[in-house]
C-alpha cells in the first residue's frame, strides 16, 4: 500500500489522488499504521469505533490504515461486536487465524495458543453498549 501508485483507485477524482500522495510524503500514513498497530496491540479484538477512540485518530483513518494493514498481513478481523449500536469487525495482531492453523510442533508449544486462545469477553471492556 505504500506504493503511491495504489494509494488510491484509478476512478478517484484528482484531489483523492493528491491527498492521498500528501499524506504518505508527509510520513502521516507511517505514524498512524505504527499508532493503530500499538492501539491494536493493546487491546486486541477491538473494533474500528474503539480503535478510533483509544488512538485519537478518526474512524475514517482507522479504517484507511486497517485496510492497509490487513493488506500487509499485519492484523486481521475475526468477529463482531457492538459500537453505537451497529455491528463491527473486531481486530486482532498478525495474519488471518486460518493462515496460523497449528503445525505438528505446536501442540505442546504456545505460538498457536497466544493467537487462538484470545478471550472473546474482552469485547465488553472497550466497545460502546448498544445503542
Amino acid at each position: 500500500m505504500n506504493n503511491p501508485k495504489h494509494i488510491a483507485r484509478t476512478s478517484d477524482p484528482v484531489t483523492s489522488k493528491q491527498a492521498a500522495n500528501e499524506v504518505t510524503a508527509s510520513g502521516r500514513r507511517q505514524s498512524q499504521k505504527e499508532r493503530l498497530l500499538e492501539t491494536v496491540q493493546r487491546v486486541p479484538g477491538a473494533t474500528a469505533g474503539s480503535l478510533a477512540r483509544y488512538s485519537g485518530m478518526t474512524m475514517h483513518q482507522v479504517s484507511r490504515r486497517l485496510a492497509e494493514l490487513r493488506a500487509e498481513g499485519k492484523v486481521h478481523n475475526d468477529g463482531t461486536a457492538m459500537w453505537n449500536g451497529r455491528p463491527q469487525m473486531r481486530w486482532w495482531l498478525g495474519g488471518d487465524l486460518e493462515q496460523q492453523k497449528p503445525r505438528p510442533h505446536c501442540k505442546s508449544c504456545s505460538c498457536y495458543e497466544e493467537v487462538a486462545q484470545i478471550p472473546t469477553e474482552q469485547a465488553s471492556l472497550f466497545d460502546s453498549p448498544q445503542a
